[in-house]
């Protein structure tokens, strides 16, 4: 799943970039879209909130968190995880939206963020860079993207994928 700030609209894109699916309009200023298994959340930073939605793009619930703005948002099971700019760079969140910690990165503009089953994956708008991330802010390892610069990030059991901001492309990245 996709979601365009520029157009408002989540997007279901198969593994080989090909549009299945395009919602109608959902938030005013929506940024970081996530996918429980069941629901598509995502953060709008209009109303500093969390919006739950139906496959069908429609809007189940709300969950109004502090004032940060993330611009990416993963979900491990239990904790909902922001990246965003400033002097905190990840925050961990409980389900009700209340911080629980955190933490100061050595990144110069994390964006996506996403959740491979045991470690965080950030990317790096600035310096071109994809992070794995522990759950205590620890960099475990990172490689460079090259000429793409990675804005969201999401991970499918075997690959993560990126969308780049400076051209309307995702791409695989397969991870062993």
């Amino acid at each position: 799943i996709v979601y365009g700030s520029t157009d408002k609209k989540f997007a279901v894109v198969d593994r080989d970039g090909n549009l299945i699916w395009l919602s109608a309009a959902v938030t005013a200023n929506g940024r970081g879209v996530c996918c429980d298994g069941k629901y598509w959340w995502l953060f709008d930073i209009l109303n500093v909130r969390l919006e739950q939605y139906d496959v069908n793009a429609v809007k189940i619930q709300q969950i109004t968190t502090s004032t940060f703005s993330p611009w990416g948002l993963a979900l491990d099971g239990k904790y909902w995880w922001f990246t965003g700019t400033g002097t905190i760079k990840l925050v961990q969140v409980d389900r009700k939206g209340y911080w629980i910690a955190a933490y100061t990165l050595a990144l110069s503009a994390p964006a996506g963020i996403c959740f491979d089953g045991k470690n965080l994956w950030v990317t790096d708008t600035t310096d071109l860079e994809v992070y794995q991330i522990d759950r205590k802010g620890n960099i475990i390892t990172s490689f460079d993207t090259g000429t793409i610069t990675p804005a969201g990030i999401c991970f499918d059991e075997r690959n993560l994928w990126i969308t780049e901001t400076t051209a309307a492309k995702i791409h695989c990245i397969a991870r062993s």
